[in-house]
């Protein structure tokens, strides 16, 4: 396994420390779709967002180019896994909801119909995880061990 990262994708050197450690190759170059893929089967895509609140922009404001992402996927026709790098609790859920009182936002509850119709429509799935494992879920879903 060859692990691409995507050259637009932000350091994400907790990620990149885990590939070095764990002796997985891993390189830097721009791809069609994602931010992770395995160079040898590059139809299983990893899309990484840092916390619930860079998810649900890419819900909100985000939505179109995110939407565009999906069409690329579709027109691939590989899969998608959505690492969100917090758990989906009602703590962190709550937390959420408080950070983003009185601005504007989605509530949670949007954010989850946008997700499941895209779901729907697409080859996606979502995988919430705490920040300290997703380097290695992200290898495991690549790996096909998830």
């Amino acid at each position: 396994m060859k692990i691409q990262i995507d050259s637009r994708e932000q350091k994400n050197e907790h990620i990149e420390k885990y590939f070095d450690e764990q002796g997985i190759k891993h390189f830097r170059s721009k791809l069609y779709v994602g931010d992770y893929c395995d160079f040898e089967n590059p139809l299983v895509i990893v899309e990484r967002k840092g916390s619930l609140n860079e998810w649900a922009g890419n819900c909100g404001h985000g939505h179109d180019r995110f939407h565009n992402e999906l069409e690329r996927l579709d027109e691939l026709g590989g899969i998608m896994y959505v690492v969100i790098e917090e758990l989906d609790s009602e703590k962190n859920i709550a937390k959420y909801e408080k950070r983003n009182k009185g601005k504007a936002h989605m509530k949670w509850g949007t954010v989850t119909k946008i997700m499941n119709t895209w779901k729907d429509k697409h080859n996606i799935e979502y995988v919430f995880v705490e920040k300290e494992n997703s380097a290695e879920m992200i290898y495991n879903i690549l790996k096909d061990e998830w």
